[in-house]
């Protein structure tokens, strides 16, 4: 098992306007119970994604679940998908 899959899954949610930071609380919550791995949430309020001259915490694999983009480690499909809403 490789060090990625050991450690929590690491959700970060970024400014978004019409939806509470509740919402991501409850999908930490289920995630955590339907895949029996402790999960991290971290909230961003200051942007509304990675920004430019920071580091991009998809690209550095430090982020695994995001409001911006699912990013899909250890997986047949590595890369980025965006999203809208996910429930």
């Amino acid at each position: 098992m490789s060090e990625h899959q050991k450690r929590p899954l690491q959700i970060i949610t970024y400014l978004v306007p019409g939806l509470n930071v509740e919402l991501f609380e409850t999908l930490a919550q289920y995630l955590e119970s339907f895949l029996g791995k402790e999960a991290t949430l971290v909230y961003e309020s200051r942007f509304i994604g990675p920004q430019p001259d920071r580091i991009d915490p998809f690209k550095n694999k430090t982020a695994d679940l995001g409001n911006t983009f699912l990013c899909l480690h250890d997986t047949a499909l590595v890369g980025y998908i965006k999203v809208g809403f996910i429930l």
